[in-house]
């Protein structure tokens, strides 16, 4: 019994995987949803992760609110890489999303400028 396979251009799988990323769902989940063997929607993440092309990553990061943002950040502060990306994976996000935010944090609280506070005594 021969298969016949299809074929996807480059530019269809792109597409897929862009519309994977921005709808928030698990990668099985969205299988289900357009039909699309796991397996393949795997191998084409692979695909497009190790040949360096740009697949937009709209995640679910996008839908944190700051509070949320950084509690991650406080949660994660202490985890070990593959701790890190257990998290990630399980929170639908990057690891490299919550190291930014991390960086972002530290960034608010940075101050630029020294600022030169005078005492106000009361006369």
């Amino acid at each position: 019994m021969l298969l016949d396979y299809q074929r996807y251009s480059s530019q269809f799988k792109e597409a897929i995987l862009n519309k994977l990323s921005q709808s928030g769902l698990s990668v099985r989940k969205f299988s289900a949803q357009e039909g699309i063997n796991l397996s393949t929607l795997y191998s084409w993440q692979k695909q497009f992760n190790t040949s360096g092309l740009n697949v937009t990553k709209v995640s679910s990061s996008n839908k944190w609110s700051s509070e949320e943002k950084f509690a991650a950040v406080l949660e994660t502060a202490t985890l070990s890489a593959v701790e890190l990306s257990e998290y990630c994976r399980v929170k639908g996000l990057d690891p490299e999303q919550v190291k930014a935010w991390e960086q972002a944090c530290i960034g608010v609280n940075t101050t630029t400028k020294s600022t030169k506070r005078t005492k106000i005594t009361p006369k």
